[in-house]
C-alpha cells in the first residue's frame, strides 16, 4: 500500500510523517455532503531516501500487512468476544453474565492487541518505509 506524506520531523533513520487519512467517501467531500473533515495522522516511517522535514514522499507498507493487521484488529475481538458469550449461556444460562463476560472479554482482546502489536513492531515485517521523496530527481529513490 502507497500513500502520499509529508515529513515532519527526523528521528536517526527514521522520520514522523504527516499522512492524510481517507475517508469512506474518498475524499470527495463535494459529491458526499457528509461534512466530515480530513483527518492527518502520523505515523514513524523508516528514512530510505534520506528526507528532509517539509518534503513530499511516498511512504508504502506491503498489503498483505495491512490486510493481516485489518484482520486481527476487527476479526479477533469480534470472535473473542462471541465465543465467550456463547459458552457463557451454555453454562451459565444468564444473559446478564453472557454480557458482562462479553464487554471484558473486549478489553482483555485490546490488552491482547497492544501485545501484539509490541511484537510485530520488533520484528520489522510491518515497518513504514519512505521509498520516494518527491521533491528530489530519481537518482535518489531507492530501487528494488
Amino acid at each position: 500500500m502507497r500513500q502520499l506524506a509529508i515529513v515532519e520531523e527526523l528521528m536517526d533513520d527514521y522520520a514522523l510523517v504527516n499522512v492524510k487519512r481517507a475517508t469512506a467517501c474518498g475524499e470527495n467531500c463535494a459529491m458526499c455532503k457528509g461534512g466530515c473533515a480530513p483527518t492527518t495522522k502520523t505515523v514513524r516511517a523508516q528514512n530510505l531516501v534520506e528526507a528532509k522535514p517539509g518534503d513530499n514522499v511516498v511512504i508504502e507498507i506491503a498489503d498483505s500487512s495491512v490486510l493481516f493487521g485489518a484482520l486481527i484488529v476487527y476479526i479477533m475481538p469480534l470472535l473473542l468476544m462471541l465465543s465467550v458469550f456463547f459458552c457463557t449461556q451454555i453454562f451459565l444460562q444468564n444473559e446478564l453474565w453472557c454480557v458482562l463476560f462479553g464487554m471484558l472479554s473486549l478489553v482483555i482482546s485490546l490488552i491482547m492487541l497492544k501485545k501484539v502489536d509490541n511484537f510485530l513492531m520488533k520484528t520489522g515485517k510491518y515497518r513504514i518505509y519512505i521509498t520516494k521523496n518527491l521533491n528530489f530527481s530519481v537518482e535518489n529513490d531507492r530501487i528494488d
